[in-house]
């Protein structure tokens, strides 16, 4: 009976404790949506990661609250960091190498955020709303900005590539024009090259076409043509041309002279092209790939100092909310182990809240997974949450702390022994802070706790009813044993 009592009283502490956890959690979700501090922590991030990309570290921190407000993300979101210059890039033709056309890592941030933005990742406030974000997702949006944001006077480079593009098309055009002077071979050998090049020829259409609007998606799907091969195409025309033109008559030689001129222009401006195209693009094959390699080291700073900043401030609201509602861990303790009554109630509230388990309840996964449109009614649905929790923890028995509480703690220093007061009152803050380390684990750690505990009264109760129908036995036995003597 004893350890029965013992194991419901302990019970009970932990139905407080998970209730007290519950409003913790509440006011922390809350708080996390009401001041964006998970999507913040994400934009802050995307600047670090483009910083990291694009050789840009930040300027040296100075000043104690500078640096606390770097470091943790809720001091970081109350009171918003200054803004890096964000001063946009410089597509002008005539901007050149300037400092004004080399690219920004703010830029480039507010840019991928606007574009997050347009396909619909934003609050109902309409500010951007980044509460995860993936790398393939990241890369995607990537595809879609300017390359110049990235690589500095891309543009230029890709207005060469086009340049190149319109010469090698006309002496293409030309070798068409004296197609009629091939033979059989050399014009199957001719299909096969135009046939090579077709692919790379069609992009780069498209990329003429596109003119000032052209995306890094656009360099990225550029298909690849091995031009070693079309070269080899080609040299392989130029012999037969010049075979033929040994063997061909008179009239045909100047043709086919004409052709191998033609040849030879194809040859060197294909090279050409070649080397603008890697000059245009291999800079920006590579700076994507930087963001890709780079974005798990940086987006794991980020959950580390996201987890710390939480952790953090769960301690904090946690000791508060002790603070506010009284709840001392001796005190608790005593009026559970010495008042029946309220022990048992609380043992039952225990009971109800593991039936409910398996119900919906509004936790802090399932608020990160809610949609940015829906913020207000899921702080309205925690409000509730909140309020429906502390008025559990007042309908168990106990009661916060008022404003005449402190009053009369106030006048007792006049009225109480000095010594005693002293000693109640360091009793009382080491219970709050007893009852704020326990809060700080969780209310997840608390909710398997007490099913545990709840696992092995019903193995006891299970147990004390075998006992009990074991001893109603014997004694059957032993009143028969006693009859037949």
């Amino acid at each position: 009976m004893q350890f029965g009592s013992t194991l419901d009283t302990i019970i009970a502490v932990v139905v407080i404790l998970l209730v007290l956890s519950l409003i913790v959690q509440s006011i922390q979700t809350a708080f996390k949506k009401l001041i964006k501090i998970k999507s913040r922590q994400i934009e802050d991030s995307l600047l670090d990661l483009f910083q990291t990309v694009l050789n840009q570290p930040p300027g040296a921190v100075t000043g104690w609250f500078s640096r606390l407000r770097n470091s943790s993300p809720v001091f970081g979101a109350i009171f918003s960091k200054p803004k890096a210059d964000a001063s946009p890039v410089n597509h002008s033709a005539e901007a050149g190498n300037d400092a004004a056309s080399q690219p920004n890592a703010a830029s480039v941030t507010s840019e991928v955020i606007g574009r997050f933005k347009e396909i619909g990742r934003f609050a109902a406030s309409g500010k951007p709303m980044l509460d995860s974000l993936s790398r393939d997702d990241l890369l995607k949006v990537l595809e879609r900005i300017a390359p110049d944001q990235l690589v500095g006077d891309l543009r230029n480079r890709v207005k060469d590539v086009i340049g190149k593009y319109d010469s090698l098309c006309a002496a293409i055009g030309e070798i068409k024009s004296l197609e009629g002077s091939l033979s059989g071979d050399s014009s199957a050998t001719l299909a096969r090259m135009q046939q090579a090049l077709a692919p790379l020829l069609n992009d780069l259409a498209s990329l003429k076409n596109k003119g000032l609007s052209v995306v890094i998606g656009d360099l990225l799907r550029l298909r690849e043509v091995k031009l070693d091969d079309v070269l080899k195409l080609l040299g392989d025309l130029q012999s037969r041309v010049e075979a033929d033109q040994k063997t061909a008559p008179e009239e045909s030689k100047q043709g086919l002279a004409s052709l191998a001129e033609a040849l030879k222009t194809v040859a060197a401006r294909l090279t050409s092209l070649r080397e603008d195209l890697d000059k245009a693009v291999a800079p920006i094959k590579g700076k994507v790939e930087q963001v890709g390699a780079w974005y798990d080291a940086v987006m794991q700073s980020f959950e580390e100092r996201y987890n710390r900043g939480m952790k953090t401030a769960a301690i904090v609201i946690g000791f508060v909310v002790v603070i506010l509602l009284n709840a001392n861990f001796f005190q608790i303790c005593q009026t559970l182990s010495t008042n029946p009554f309220a022990r048992n109630k609380i043992v039952s509230y225990g009971e109800e809240i593991q039936r409910k388990k398996n119900e919906k309840r509004v936790t802090e996964a399932a608020n990160d997974s809610a949609g940015a449109a829906k913020i207000d009614a899921v702080i309205k649905d925690l409000q509730h949450q909140y309020d429906a929790e502390t008025a559990a923890y007042t309908s168990l028995g106990f009661d916060r702390l008022h404003l005449s509480d402190v009053s009369q703690w106030w006048r007792g220093w006049s009225t109480d022994d000095t010594l005693d007061k002293i000693k109640r009152d360091i009793i009382g803050v080491i219970g709050w802070i007893i009852t704020g380390l326990l809060l700080s684990v969780g209310a997840p750690f608390w909710q398997d706790t007490l099913e545990s505990l709840f696992g092995v009264k019903n193995l006891l109760r299970k147990k004390g009813g075998q006992d009990g129908s074991n001893d109603k036995m014997l004694s059957a036995n032993a009143k028969g044993d006693g009859d037949d003597k």
